[in-house]
């Protein structure tokens, strides 16, 4: 019994471990029935490493060391809150800095273009637009800046047109010249079909894709073409009531701004678009003129008698088709 100087241990038959006396022992768990019991005293418990104390202090320290691990965790946690709050306010920082120094940048190059373009004027041509109506300057400015454009900036196709183009092209060219060996007696039946199905169907592919873009192209155009002429029309009406004195200058100014930045974006939209449909049309003037005109010739003679060419019936209708593919896109090239 444990009193304020004395404890009751046993030693566990089992283990052998000297622990308090309980009904099991609290180091294996074994049942303490028969176990030897002893008294010690209380100087000798504080020596005992195996005293009930010990093991209080250890499950102590145990927790403490969970609960430092826990506010270690905390802390790392909100460190790193922290850093990515700063990372987040340093990114906001240089997107607005970025955004301001374009802006800046956006409106140097304005100035600098509208300055290229006074220059450009002789005298006579300097009195003449400022003696002009707001409207009638604009339009004169206007030009000179599509002029400019267009001596300075040649069209420039975008990779996917381009791929389009080049390979269409390449492909058209091989499939006339194979129908040409054929015809000849160069190449046998089998390794036509075998070279001219994939570059058919090559053809007839990139064809469908041409198509697509110049359907979309189309679509765009009628509504870029729309806003001009609603913008064209807005300021003619801005001319009519500034005339009659319902317009003040301020909102002449103003509106005639915005309807003058449609007709110049979308303008140059729809410039962009004529020259992207010539580009597709055309072929990009990748087949020289002369050679363009012989595969013209040869495709076209083969797309309407192909009985000369000794295959079977069913080469022959595979090569009628693709020549009359290939003569409608030579012949809309050589327009150009």
């Amino acid at each position: 019994m444990v009193n304020n100087s004395t404890l009751e241990i046993v030693q566990c038959p089992n283990c052998g471990s000297v622990v308090p006396k309980r009904l099991y022992c609290r180091k294996c768990g074994k049942v303490l029935l028969n176990a030897t019991s002893k008294t010690l005293s209380e100087s000798a418990i504080k020596n005992e490493d195996l005293a009930l104390d010990v093991d209080s202090e250890k499950e102590v320290a145990k927790k403490k060391k969970t609960l430092s691990s826990d506010r270690t965790a905390l802390e790392q946690l909100q460190q790193i809150r922290h850093e990515a709050k700063l990372r987040e306010n340093s990114r906001q920082a240089a997107i607005e800095v970025t955004s301001q120094v374009d802006q800046e940048a956006l409106e140097e190059d304005e100035e600098q273009e509208a300055s290229i373009i006074t220059n450009n004027l002789i005298p006579e041509e300097t009195e003449l637009i400022m003696n002009q109506p707001i409207s009638e300057k604009n339009k004169i400015y206007e030009e000179k800046i599509v002029s400019q454009k267009n001596e300075s900036k040649p069209y420039m196709p975008d990779l996917y047109v381009k791929e389009i183009v080049e390979k269409m092209a390449k492909s058209v060219k091989y499939e006339v010249n194979l129908v040409q060996l054929l015809q000849e007696g160069q190449m046998t039946e089998e390794i036509f079909t075998r070279l001219f199905n994939g570059m058919a169907d090559e053809t007839h592919g990139l064809i469908t894709r041409r198509e697509e873009v110049l359907y979309e192209l189309v679509s765009l155009m009628k509504g870029y073409e729309s806003t001009v002429l609603s913008a064209q029309q807005g300021m003619k009406l801005l001319d009519l009531r500034k005339s009659i004195g319902d317009a003040s200058e301020e909102e002449f100014v103003v509106k005639s701004s915005a309807l003058n930045w449609d007709v110049k974006n979308y303008g140059n939209k729809i410039m962009d678009g004529r020259q992207r449909s010539d580009y597709l049309k055309s072929l990009g003037k990748l087949i020289p003129e002369e050679e363009l005109k012989e595969l013209e010739n040869s495709s076209s003679k083969y797309s309407k008698d192909v009985s000369s060419i000794n295959v079977s019936k069913a080469v022959q209708e595979r090569i009628m088709k693709a020549m009359q593919e290939a003569t409608s896109l030579l012949s809309e090239a050589s327009e150009f």
